[in-house]
Order: structure tokens, then sequence, then C-alpha cells
């Protein structure tokens, strides 16, 4: 019992020490904040550890496409400027400082397995590095985010292999009125979800099936989703658009997705939306089915999420289409094999940034900010072998900072209800756990956060138990 103290607090407690030796005044060096001039806690209460949240202000930049309100050409620029001015053209115009990176460490991770011991500490420290080489406006109307990711590739006997990159995430605007301070129209092409679009994800980290098969992008980076959204009297919001599935990108099979919000309080200091999310149509990831990376090939592979769910199908699926995405001697669904699906979210977000109290309606500048969002979650999809799944889901998360130092960010989530019926019409309750997590972290500098993670995992089948775990993680994450 010792040892496994040990362990597990050895690499916390020099890392939170080494974090206070550290510490010294903030100062913003991401691709935005030198932009604009302003700094990283105008836009989120918190920025990393591992997903940012957005103030209203934040929300409002994002949906803008990347630019300060009212103000297109609010910061020094550089033209590159062709003919003459009577030519009447619309020149590009490329900010002078635009690349940005983010580096993540991974000073120590421990896991242990449900009925188990806590295992060997692992130290990563080559974990992630992040490059975004251009985020922002360009010219009037158009804006662009583009991330991409170097990651150590684990080989088969799970040591760190060849590093791999990744193009991750993607998203295009164009904003038909970027001089309207309250009225925003404008169009998407991203591989984003439909949370993005406003600034609404990728916090909280709370199930949504309406974001299924994006993971960020990476899952499923030439994904695309296409929208025309509006944000109208800074007060509500609407997006709707189609998405070319998640793991087709010729779009024989599509899915309509779509956004409604509305803002009852609007301010920074005093921001509270109610939000309705969702998707409809042929190609998602199943409900019961996992994914991730085949470590010969590096092409994506499909699984069970749910143990025994191949076992319901006999023999059939392994000659059926595109038979290697799955692992050898599985047959997980996958989306070809999906004849409907249909998932709405319904969130309540309440926050507030720089405040003296978190209740009562005459707030005074303080050293509080926070942000709590609540989300249920009805989904349901039908298979071409007359199988299906029902989950209706739920989730609580919040983030309270306190002089955008000191982060405490818990969360947990769990079902309602979790059905599935094979082929044969038999009908299975999953049994499931509640999942939770809760995060510590520590910002000495604007650019620079130390977060530890405690969290639980569960392992969950179509007849048995569910069975959980717990994880211990601590990270640092630096922007620049």
């Amino acid at each position: 019992m010792r040892s496994s103290t040990v362990k597990i607090l050895v690499p916390a407690i020099l890392g939170l020490i080494g974090s206070f030796l550290v510490a010294g005044d903030a100062e913003a060096v991401a691709a935005f904040a030198r932009q604009t001039g302003m700094n990283c806690n105008s836009c989120h209460t918190l920025h990393g550890a591992p997903t940012p949240n957005f103030t209203f202000t934040g929300k409002k930049f994002n949906a803008l496409g990347y630019r300060l309100p009212g103000a297109p050409h609010s910061v020094q620029e550089r033209s590159q400027e062709q003919g003459e001015a009577e030519d009447k053209g619309e020149y590009l115009k490329l900010l002078p400082t635009t690349f940005s990176g983010r580096m993540q460490y991974q000073v120590g991770q421990v896991s242990k397995p449900s009925g188990g011991d806590w295992g060997d500490v692992i130290t990563n420290p080559t974990s992630r590095l992040a490059f975004f080489p251009f985020v922002g406006p360009i010219g009037d109307h158009f804006g662009v985010w583009t991330e991409f990711y170097i990651t150590p590739f684990t080989s088969v006997d799970n040591e760190w292999g060849i590093a791999d990159t990744s193009y991750e995430e993607m998203d295009f605007r164009y904003i038909i009125n970027p001089e309207n301070t309250r009225n925003i129209i404008g169009l998407a092409m991203t591989n984003q979800g439909v949370y993005e679009l406003f600034g609404f994800g990728p916090y909280p980290g709370l199930p949504s099936e309406v974001k299924r098969g994006g993971v960020g992008g990476y899952s499923h980076p030439n994904k695309v989703q296409l929208y025309v959204y509006g944000w109208m009297n800074d007060r509500w919001v609407w997006a709707g658009g189609v998405d070319s599935g998640d793991t087709n990108y010729d779009w024989n099979q599509s899915n309509l997705v779509g956004l409604f919000g509305y803002a009852l309080r609007n301010r920074n200091d005093d921001e509270l939306w109610i939000n309705l999310a969702g998707r409809s149509g042929g190609d998602a990831l199943p409900l019961v089915t996992a994914n991730g990376a085949e470590r010969t090939s590096r092409s994506w592979q499909y699984r069970d999420a749910v143990g025994g769910i191949s076992a319901t199908r006999g023999v059939n699926c392994l000659s059926t289409i595109l038979a290697g995405r799955r692992p050898a001697g599985s047959c997980a669904y996958i989306a070809e094999e999906i004849d409907s699906q249909t998932s709405l979210d319904l969130e309540v977000r309440w926050g507030a940034q720089n405040v003296d109290r978190f209740f009562g309606g005459d707030r005074q500048p303080g050293v509080w900010s926070f942000e709590h969002v609540a989300r249920i979650g009805t989904n349901t999809e039908d298979y071409f072998d007359t199988a299906g799944t029902d989950r209706d889901t739920w989730g609580i998360q919040t983030v309270i900072g306190w002089k955008h130092t000191y982060y405490f960010k818990p969360s947990i989530s769990g079902n309602f209800k979790y059905e599935f019926t094979d082929m044969n019409g038999t009908r299975y309750d999953i049994d499931t756990k509640p999942s939770w997590n809760l995060t510590f972290a520590y910002k000495p500098v604007e650019n620079f956060l130390l977060y530890l993670s405690y969290a639980n995992n569960q392992s969950i089948t179509l007849t048995g138990d569910a069975t959980s775990g717990r994880s211990l993680q601590l990270t640092a994450d630096l922007s620049f």
C-alpha cells in the first residue's frame, strides 16, 4: 500500500513544487493575444487543462471569424497590394504575427484497473506538440483556424515509435457583415462540431452524440461540415447545415445538423444560455462502437465499445462491406451499416468572469470566474440488419477560477438509458456507472499551466455489470 501511494504522489508533488518556483507575472503570448493586444483571460475562463472554455467576448470573437466585433482592421496589418487603387480590388491582408503553438508534457500518469492495483508511473515528456500555422482574419470577410499535431505513435510493445503528424482541426469562415456589432451572418466549412461555431465547444467534456465521430477532427480529419449561421441582437444564435458523415467524405451519405440558442443574460459578468442542438442522417459512428488507429497500417479501425455486441451478429458481418476496417475477429457495427440516426442535446450554460460573488444580481468586479454547464441528450439509431440502439445521457461540468491562477474543474456524466436490440429482437439493458473527473489547475503565468486530473474509467458489456478503475495524471501545458 505504501509503495503504491509513493508511486502516485511523488510525481505530482515534484511537479507542483516546480510550478511554484517558476511563478511570475502574467503575459499572453499566443497568436490571438499578439494580434489583438488582449490577454487570454479576455476570451477564456481557462484555456487548456485540457479543454478551454469561452467567455461571452470569446464566443462572439469566434462567431465573427476570429476577429474583434465591429473592428475587422483594429490591429496593425501588412497589405500585399497589386494593381492600382482605382481597380477597386479587395487585396489580401495578412496580420504580422500569426504562427502559434502548444506543447503538452505528461509529467506522470498512473492507472488502476477494476479490482487491481495501481500500476507503474509513466512519464512521457514528448506527449503532444500542436502547431497553428495561421489563425485569424484574412481581409475583411474571411477567417481561418488551422491546427495540426506531431505525436509519437505507439508501437506494438507500447513503446513510443516513429513520430506521426496529423492535420487535426480546420475551420474556414466567411462573414457577410463583419462591421455589424450585434447581428452576424456567416458561412462555415469546418471539421469541428456545430457547438464550435459559437465557442460553445470544446468545453465541456460531456457526452454529446451530436458531436460523435469528431473528437476535435482527429478521428476523421477530412470530415467536413457546411453551415450557414447567425448571431442576432447579441441574444439569439442559430446554425443549419450538413456534414459528410463520420467515416465518409464523398457525400454518398450525410447528416443534417443544427443548433438554436438564446442568451437570457449576455454579459461577461453575467451570462446564461439555453441551447438546443441536433443531428440526423445516415452516417455516424455507431453508439456501440469505438474507433482507434491500427498500429501497422495506421488506418482507422472500429471495435465494440460494448463487450459482446459482435457475438450477437454471428458470422454475417465478416463478409460485409469494409470488413478490413475492423480488427481481426470483430463484427463491430460501422457507420456504413446505419440506416438512420438522430441525436438531440439540450444544455444550460451559466457563467461570469472577474466577479466578487457567485450569486446575486449586483455583482462587482472581483477575483472569481466560472462557467457551469448541464446537458441532457437523447439518441437513437437503426442498423440495416434491423438491430438498433437507444441512449439517453446526462452530464454536469464546471470550471471555477480564482484570480485566473487556481482552478477547480469537476465533471460527472452518465446514462438515463442505454439499450441495444440485436438483429433477432432481443433487448439488452446495458449496465453503466457514472463517469467522473476531478481536475485541479495552476497557472503561474498566462501561457503556462499545470493540471492534475483524477478520474474513473469503466468497461461495459451487454450482459454483465459495469466495472471501473481509476487514473491519475499530471500534465504541463505551454502555449507560445
